[in-house]
């Protein structure tokens, strides 16, 4: 339930800034958001079917920043790193 809500706070604007700044083949799916597993002292990672250009921007853009941070705390009452990852399959080795 929780996610849907992240979704829903996030999707619009990342969206709307993904489109000023990215060319249309490197346009993420927003709706696929997910969260991968944190472990401690590591950031919390953010999962979005994306390429590295996207990824890229996503990590280092400062309105994409301050406007995911607000909403984990929002939402979530999270205050720590975070980083955006594609949704890859993860092989652990």
């Amino acid at each position: 339930m929780l996610l849907e809500e992240f979704r829903s706070a996030t999707t619009w604007s990342l969206k709307w800034r993904a489109q000023e700044v990215l060319s249309p083949s490197d346009f993420p799916d927003f709706q696929q958001i997910s969260f991968s597993e944190q472990q401690p002292g590591t950031p919390l990672i953010i999962r979005v079917p994306a390429n590295q250009a996207a990824l890229a921007f996503l990590n280092s853009d400062s309105r994409v920043i301050t406007h995911i941070a607000a909403q984990l705390d929002s939402i979530y009452h999270y205050k720590g790193r975070f980083e955006f990852q594609d949704q890859g399959i993860e092989v652990p080795f």
